[in-house]
């Protein structure tokens, strides 16, 4: 056997090497990737909550991460506004109620040979109207809103909820948008008032006792 000579063998080896290299798997530019910290995601309002990560989406321009923390302030504060209205009726509500039962059981007491007395229950009859028209015309206006509060949930969580933003574009928004965006979400479902006061449910409403004329 003829033995290599040393440039032989110094050229093997060397080919083995260059072999070597050009095997050595490369590293994935993905895998080298890490979660940008500084992207975060809109909450959702009426219960949803962001989904998923913030990871690889295309955050926001500062526009419209401004116009969404504005749709946001504003929803938070018509949803307090409609709570407290919310509140009130039910209580207006029960107060009707209360009053019609009141009238009811008076009405049988009334000396009906008083003209002076028959009157004055007539009176507030049209009072009890007036204050059950009253009623229904502010829980219809009431559910207005609601309705009008529920589509523009809608719509922002369409819009942009779920949505990546940098935190850094936060930093840079006035307080109440950024506080908004920040702590919960103060919208939530407000129910529907779905039954107004109806005058043939309270026999008192427009039925006036003899003696007087009624106004119509």
């Amino acid at each position: 056997m003829i033995p290599k000579s040393p440039v032989t063998h110094c050229l093997a080896l060397a080919g083995l090497m260059l072999v070597g290299c050009q095997n050595t798997p490369k590293p994935s530019p993905t895998a080298t990737e890490k979660p940008d910290a500084d992207l975060v995601m809109m909450p959702g309002v009426g219960g949803r909550q962001a989904a998923g990560s913030a990871f690889g989406l295309k955050p926001m321009t500062m526009e419209e991460l401004t116009a969404c923390g504005k749709r946001l302030v504003a929803m938070n504060q018509e949803s307090a506004q409609l709570k407290v209205i919310s509140k009130q009726l039910i209580t207006k509500k029960a107060d009707i109620a209360r009053q019609v039962e009141e009238l009811e059981v008076e009405r049988s007491k009334v000396d009906v040979g008083s003209r002076q007395k028959v009157a004055d229950f007539n009176r507030r009859l049209e009072q009890n109207r007036d204050v059950i028209s009253q009623y229904n015309s502010q829980s219809e206006d009431y559910n207005g809103k609601v309705n009008a509060l529920s589509l523009e949930s809608n719509q922002f969580n369409a819009n942009c909820a779920s949505r990546a933003y940098r935190a850094s574009d936060a930093e840079k928004l006035p307080a109440d948008l950024l506080a908004a965006m920040r702590g919960n979400s103060q919208v939530t479902d407000i129910p529907l008032i779905d039954d107004g006061l109806k005058s043939e449910s309270h026999p008192t409403e427009g039925t006036h006792l003899p003696g007087t004329s009624s106004r119509r």
